[in-house]
């Protein structure tokens, strides 16, 4: 399942079910998001970088880290290759800004038992729910990275389709970007939407002339 309530995810913690790892994937660009962890969280989640050991540069702000990086962070917050993953985070648009983006790096890295939490923290805490600041060690998991290169668009697959037109693009920035008056996966509701990793920022710099169109005012 792709997105589950808070309500479900507290009857699974309070019944104990031991394939149920609850990971807390908040990220900013100007804090360190683990400390807001530190602070409060659902009970029993552990903290997920999405940004660990990313390398990043001008033209990939936002850059994924190597599969071997990932493996080592997920399996130290105690991930198995069967988990029921579930990412939340604690910022704006319900959970599926930086959740949609730990969600895919997930599916693309090989693991599909996993879900955002519908509403992130905001809902668990309206619902009443509990938080603390408790953490604790995890055992260390078995995950296992099996990279599914599907889900992953680079620059040479988004010129090709300007020819081939294989598959259809969807430009998820803010609609005063997209008119150019002035970058984030969607789930879309299907199990194969892939990502141009470097975005706008690399396509607007390596697009040749009559490649960048003016949206409708």
């Amino acid at each position: 399942m792709g997105v589950v309530t808070a309500e479900w995810l507290k009857q699974k913690l309070d019944a104990k079910q031991s394939d149920i790892v609850v990971l807390d994937v908040t990220w900013y660009s100007n804090k360190d998001a683990a400390q807001d962890f530190l602070q409060k969280h659902i009970p029993g989640a552990q903290y997920f970088n999405i940004m660990h050991d990313v390398e990043i540069s001008d033209l990939f702000p936002r850059n994924l880290p190597d599969p071997e990086s990932f493996q080592r962070q997920v399996r130290s917050i105690g991930v198995n290759s069967n988990s029921h993953v579930v990412v939340y985070d604690n910022t704006p648009f319900c959970g599926y800004f930086v959740g949609a983006r730990a969600w895919w790096m997930f599916k693309l890295h090989g693991h599909d038992r996993l879900s955002i939490l519908d509403g992130a923290l905001k809902s668990w805490e309206d619902h009443g729910y509990p938080v603390t600041s408790d953490t604790y060690k995890s055992e260390l998991g078995n995950f296992s990275v099996q990279m599914n290169l599907s889900l992953l668009r680079r620059h040479d697959d988004m010129v090709e389709n300007l020819k081939s037109k294989h598959y259809q693009v969807c430009d998820t920035r803010p609609e005063s970007d997209y008119k150019g008056q002035s970058t984030a996966a969607t789930l879309c509701g299907a199990t194969d939407v892939a990502v141009y990793l470097g975005g706008f920022t690399e396509w607007s710099t390596k697009a040749g002339d009559g490649l960048i169109e003016q949206g409708p005012a």
